[in-house]
């Protein structure tokens, strides 16, 4: 028999004289399965749904299964409490009696994006997030109404590099290490479904804390489970602190793993960081005031002068600096490796197949220095090699690139007037003296 078609709700009869509105609720490789709307009965702890399950490769003689699934939209678990198999799609053919539907009555707990999570959410679809969770009172009912609305002003930031936990960073935290920090908002992922404030599947939770980080100390006012990350998907549990308002004392020494000593701890540095910062402020509007008066005044008189003269001092002392350098060295060497008259890197023009290298008596010294040796005689600039020159001074130097020229310069300190220039091309020789 065909498949009925995907994008229709469908009507099937079976020789079971059963009936039913078929939507489909997701498909893969060897599954086709589609939820009886018309089925959802029931209140929020015990809803009843109908399943068809087309096996598209079949599996034992069976080619369609009918379940009815029973949902609990308050814990956001569901199990198989009955089931009938047919031999062809669409619970058509014969009905067989002896069928293995595995562990019937066990309650599973969905995870995100798959089919499981599609038969809760479309079974507790008509049914409120206020009517799923436990009411004690008045205000707490008003407050689960303005969730949705309370949930777009936060801006998480978040405060652990292990852990998926946020403060908001546009609430206002304390600048006086003793003073109460009080409902300071936070939130906190979990990578897979775990068991937290008395709920089961919760992926992620919003609290509320007093904070006082003079002992330090904490307490919880009001936290959330949801069964999403983000505070989303369903209200799973929420718990107000219902006690005298005394707090519990943390030790922050060891925070790793504690989302409540991550956050408390994270809280205080920022209260830390706050009167750090006020503490700087009064001590600057202090220093402000007191340079207005006579004394601080004649301070900075004294100060700028001090300033003025090390300035002076500084320049003098650089101008001699640069007298001495031109009189050690009186000329220098500008080597440079171009193509198309832009320098490129000097080590381009002693490299290759065949190395070649720059032979230099500097006064009394002498050596001959591979491209690797360069550093120690000059150094790079942007229009060439710069080797300072003493006197006397004799320089060799032989291109080894084949398409590079290798140029040499002497050009005089004090006038910077050139007084030797000279370009070749492979295994071309510049020879300079003085």
């Amino acid at each position: 028999m065909n498949k009925l078609p995907i994008a229709l709700a469908l009507l099937i009869a079976s020789n079971t004289a059963f009936s039913a509105t078929w939507q489909l609720a997701g498909k893969n490789s060897e599954h086709e399965y589609y939820i009886d709307k018309d089925s959802i009965t029931g209140d929020a702890s015990s809803r009843n749904l109908v399943l068809l399950d087309n096996l598209l490769q079949g599996r034992g003689g069976v080619k369609s299964l009918r379940h009815t699934l029973v949902i609990n939209c308050v814990k956001n678990e569901y199990m198989f409490s009955s089931g009938e198999a047919y031999t062809d799609l669409n619970l058509q053919g014969s009905k067989l009696t002896n069928a293995n539907f595995g562990d019937l009555n066990t309650p599973l707990i969905p995870k995100p994006n798959t089919f499981g999570m599609t038969y809760v959410t479309t079974a507790c679809a008509d049914i409120k997030p206020l009517n799923r969770q436990p009411q004690t009172s008045a205000s707490d009912v008003n407050d689960l109404k303005l969730i949705e609305s309370r949930n777009n002003k936060f801006n998480w930031q978040k405060i652990d590099k292990n852990f998926e936990i946020y403060l908001d960073s546009n609430s206002k935290y304390g600048s006086v290490v003793g003073e109460k920090n009080k409902n300071i908002p936070a939130m906190a992922n979990f990578q897979s479904p775990v068991d937290q404030l008395g709920a089961s599947g919760v992926r992620s939770a919003f609290l509320r804390y007093d904070i006082n980080c003079d002992r330090p100390e904490y307490i919880s006012l009001y936290s959330e489970a949801w069964s999403e990350e983000n505070i989303a998907g369903q209200l799973l549990k929420y718990n107000r602190n219902t006690d005298d308002g005394r707090m519990t004392a943390i030790n922050l020494s060891d925070v790793s793993g504690n989302i409540n000593a991550i956050i408390v701890d994270a809280v205080c540095k920022k209260v830390k960081n706050n009167a750090l910062i006020l503490k700087r402020e009064k001590e600057n509007e202090e220093r402000q005031r007191w340079l207005a008066t006579p004394e601080g005044k004649k301070y900075l008189a004294d100060e700028a002068a001090r300033s003025k003269k090390a300035q002076e001092d500084q320049a003098r002392k650089d101008a001699q600096d640069r007298v001495n350098h031109a009189k050690e060295f009186p000329l220098y060497a500008l080597i440079s490796c171009t193509i198309n008259g832009h320098h490129t890197s000097i080590h381009a023009c002693f490299s290759g197949d065949v190395g070649t290298e720059i032979e230099l008596r500097n006064g009394s010294q002498y050596g001959l220095y591979k491209s690797y040796q360069f550093q120690s005689i000059g150094r790079d600039t942007t229009d060439g090699f710069v080797i300072d020159l003493r006197s006397p001074f004799q320089l060799k130097a032989q291109n080894a690139s084949e398409s590079l020229i290798l140029g040499v310069k002497i050009i005089d300190r004090v006038s910077n007037k050139v007084r030797f220039e000279k370009q070749v091309s492979r295994f071309g020789v510049i020879k300079i003296g003085s």
